[in-house]
């Protein structure tokens, strides 16, 4: 089975090409520095699934799912991204191979690589081979430095932990942006109209998550950004098995079913909680519903 099979009708850039290969997971701002550092001519490859999926068989939460990772790289100005799996026949072809593989597809003259990457078989593609390789093959090869922050490497798993930890303002920096959840709204209980406050519903299976709790939120779809109040787990006063994100917007009353939209996290408002009543709940949700608009006007 060819692993690039998908690119072999691509449309791509004319004159030199400039290629990065990475999992690019968050899009954070060390991803940034490479995205940034291409030329005009430039293509971005990356991977449906996690890599890990596959060389280990357990992927970490993803701080982006697919569509998400496409649309953060392509606000970079980046025209051309190309997602394909990462396969176990992928996972077994060596540098040599993958690289000759990829260059009959996209013909690229300088290939940019972050500071830890690795290509082929059980990591033999060392820095010190990709460039014999590349000195072979005919084309430039650039690895860029480390991005550090507080004298700590930027990377996608520090993300993760800080992100578990409830670090939003650490996690900001690092992404140079809010974390943010970007999916479909799916289909809910109703309860959100029983308790006075109808909410959008985000599946967030896949995804690494900070605490559960209640949130303030910017909700984006339809390049229009609204303030909402959020509530991220499971309920427990629903009794729900299966952690969902919520939102509910504050000042509009949009139809988002079916809607693809992004949830930007800002503030922690509190933790989730049991009622001893749905009537009970319904109290709480007004009260978040004005802590939340107190968070907007303070920090605007």
């Amino acid at each position: 089975m060819d692993p690039f099979q998908a690119l072999r009708h691509l449309r791509l850039p004319k004159g030199n090409l400039d290629l990065t290969i990475g999992n690019f997971d968050g899009v954070h701002i060390g991803h940034k520095k490479i995205l940034q550092s291409l030329n005009p001519h430039r293509v971005v490859l990356t991977f449906l699934n996690h890599p890990q999926s596959v060389l280990t068989g357990q992927s970490p939460p993803l701080l982006t799912l697919p569509e998400h990772k496409i649309n953060l790289i392509k606000e970079l100005q980046v025209q051309t991204v190309c997602q394909i799996p990462f396969t176990p026949e992928l996972a077994k072809m060596e540098a040599r191979s993958f690289l000759i593989s990829l260059r009959s597809v996209i013909p690229f003259s300088r290939l940019i690589l972050g500071h830890d990457a690795v290509i082929g078989y059980q990591r033999q593609g060392s820095a010190q081979h990709l460039l014999e390789l590349a000195s072979e093959l005919g084309f430039a090869l650039t690895y860029l430095p480390a991005v550090a922050l507080n004298a700590e490497v930027v990377s996608s798993s520090v993300i993760r932990k800080a992100l578990t930890a409830g670090q939003l303002d650490k996690v900001q920096s690092l992404l140079g942006r809010p974390y943010s959840i970007q999916g479909r709204v799916c289909p809910g209980a109703g309860m959100g109209r029983i308790l006075d406050c109808p909410t959008a519903n985000l599946d967030i299976s896949q995804l690494a998550l900070p605490p559960f709790g209640v949130y303030a939120v910017w909700v984006k779809f339809a390049q229009q950004r609204f303030k909402a109040l959020a509530n991220l787990g499971c309920a427990p006063t629903l009794q729900r098995q299966t952690p969902v994100l919520e939102v509910h917007l504050l000042e509009h009353q949009e139809d988002l079913y079916g809607k693809e939209i992004e949830v930007s996290f800002l503030d922690f408002l509190r933790p989730e909680q049991r009622f001893p009543s749905l009537q009970a709940l319904k109290e709480q949700i007004q009260q978040d519903i004005l802590k939340s608009r107190t968070y907007f006007v303070t920090s605007s």
